[in-house]
């Protein structure tokens, strides 16, 4: 007479074939045979009270020596096992023989019944019914609880006391648990790769969390390997050949945008689908929640801290896009995402998200944004660069210090609609003045992304490896310059090449009719053109001090045309 169940156990696996039937009779097995949830037939106990080795992750190992032995001379040591992941709170099968063919699941719940090849990992749905092939073994994948609820909240405190368990183990022998970053990690690695299996989607768990006018998101499940993604789905709209082209391109350039941008604070994208279909669908990896969604949650705290991980994330994400030639154009605190890593501590990772509307540099370009969000050129119809964003950026800074939940949360400025009353109210304020460089009307005055991380995080997380010229003071209209400063503010230019200082005509080449004031030949001592002339000393704004850059033997002012600088540079002779 079989025991009763153990109260610990999560599933059986209930035999199908002759082969499996023969390992409930053996003895190395026979204390883990239990009668199941189906009809009372017996089963293996699939439990954390199986496992030999003491772990938190790891629920039961299945193979040659094992938790559960197979009597298969060609099965693994450990062929497959059952682990806990607590980031998804979900089962997983994982095969731990590499590139294993032997292994295969079907869900009973399909109407469709075929097997698919597992060769790394497979999620256990709690709401789902398996069959199981391991090594010519059939089982089916019978629950203990009849509510998916249920069995995941059961799974979750088991996990909790093994957990606590181990922790009276010595420190060699006590399993670490997986960190949320490490497995995520991991899994944005097996997606990248050619031999992992494609997302199957749930497409019954899609929850709608957003929406606009290039598409709806969704949070839903990938049951390949049980994690939460966020799938952004776009629609095809009906129209002329011509009108579904352009929502085509459009799409194939938010796609090329984001494999384009691999970055530690851009979110990432893992698949798309095809791009001819009526409904494209982008799947990204499950965020907390965007900086919308963090300041209105009660227990988040507005510090100098947290305004300073939104600037230097941002930054550093605009850093790489400046170098990509890509600006982002809809940058906001909805396309900001978060993810919460130590909420006492308030330590949170930042990144952009949302590149529907951004832009190549020097490509067509049409108004764009999110009022209150838009820089001015871009109202202006004028030449858009990277610093659009930084504008953008600068305002999510007002909007971060202005906020009040009772208020609406999505502008910087409550109460002004139009955009010429946002550009008064940033002149007569001073907002942030350690961050003004970030929200200057000229985009010429403004600062770069990689300005702003050498003058406020030491260059941390940049992206561009040339030299930068510093932030330079603001001058506002009517100011007196400093002339102790010694950089000035030159000019703004109107071209892209330097300005260069007109050299007055030799006297020798001066005639009678273009030069009526020096009429006659030349003096003596006028050197002749051949000759070298000294050095002219150079302008006030073209100065160069020892505490200016110093980079590859020549002393720089760098800027160009977007710093409103222009280059002087004096090469040392060794």
């Amino acid at each position: 007479m079989p025991p009763n169940r153990n109260p610990q156990t999560l599933f059986h696996l209930v035999p199908v074939n002759s082969e499996a039937i023969d390992l409930l009779h053996r003895e190395q097995n026979r204390k883990h045979v239990s009668p199941s949830c189906d009809g009372g037939l017996l089963g293996l106990e699939v439990g954390y009270h199986v496992q030999k080795q003491t772990s938190a992750t790891i629920i039961t190992r299945v193979g040659r020596n094992a938790d559960l032995i197979l009597f298969n001379p060609k099965a693994s040591r450990v062929h497959v096992d059952f682990q806990f992941y607590p980031c998804t709170s979900n089962i997983m099968m994982r095969v731990q023989r590499p590139r294993s063919t032997d292994v295969h699941i079907l869900e009973l719940n399909e109407e469709e019944n075929h097997r698919k090849l597992v060769t790394d990992i497979s999620a256990l749905s709690y709401g789902y019914n398996y069959a199981l092939s391991i090594r010519g073994y059939e089982f089916r994948v019978v629950w203990c609880l009849p509510d998916a609820a249920l069995r995941k909240a059961k799974a979750q405190d088991e996990y909790e006391a093994a957990r606590n368990a181990t922790t009276f183990l010595n420190t060699s022998r006590r399993d670490t648990v997986i960190d949320k970053g490490e497995e995520e990690s991991g899994y944005l690695l097996r997606m990248r790769t050619h031999q992992s299996n494609p997302i199957k989607e749930d497409v019954q768990s899609r929850q709608l969390i957003g929406g606009g006018a290039f598409g709806s998101v969704y949070k839903t499940l990938d049951l390949s390997n049980s994690h939460v993604m966020a799938v952004k789905v776009i629609s095809i709209q009906d129209g002329s050949p011509a009108q579904v082209e352009a929502q085509r391109k459009h799409i194939r350039k938010e796609v090329d945008m984001l494999q384009k941008s691999p970055h530690p604070h851009i979110v990432e994208l893992l698949h798309v689908t095809t791009l001819f279909g009526r409904q494209v669908c982008l799947y990204m990896p499950w965020r907390d929640g965007s900086l919308s969604w963090l300041l209105s949650q009660p227990s988040t705290r507005r510090t100098a801290e947290l305004t300073d991980q939104v600037l230097h994330h941002s930054l550093m994400a605009l850093d790489f896009l400046a170098c990509k030639n890509i600006a982002h154009r809809d940058l906001k605190p909805d396309n900001i995402l978060c993810t919460v890593l130590d909420k006492e501590n308030g330590e949170y990772r930042f990144q952009l998200a949302d590149f529907g509307l951004s832009l190549y540099h020097g490509s067509p370009a049409q108004q764009a944004g999110t009022l209150g969000y838009v820089a001015p050129e871009i109202v202006a119809n004028m030449e858009q660069g990277s610093k659009v964003d930084i504008w953008a950026l600068g305002m999510t800074l007002i909007w971060l210090k202005n906020y009040h939940p009772e208020r609406a949360r999505r502008w910087p400025f409550p109460g002004l609609n139009v955009h010429a009353d946002i550009i008064l109210a940033v002149r007569s304020n001073d907002y942030y003045p350690d961050y003004e460089a970030l929200y200057r009307e000229d985009q010429y005055e403004r600062a770069s992304a990689a300005q702003c991380l050498n003058h406020y995080f030491a260059g941390a997380g940049r992206t561009t490896m040339d030299c930068i010229a510093p932030i330079r003071p603001r001058q506002r209209p009517g100011a007196v310059p400093d002339t102790a400063t010694p950089v000035q503010t030159p000019p703004r230019m109107k071209r892209g090449r330097p300005q260069q200082p007109r050299r007055a005509p030799s006297p020798v080449n001066a005639g009678p009719s273009r030069c009526p004031h020096r009429q006659g030949a030349a003096r003596k001592g006028v050197p002749d053109q051949k000759e070298k002339r000294p050095m002219e000393a150079a302008p006030p704004s073209e100065r160069v001090t020892s505490e200016q850059v110093t980079c590859d033997g020549s002393d720089v002012i760098m800027g160009g045309m977007e710093e409103g600088y222009y280059l002087r540079s004096r090469r040392k002779r060794g």
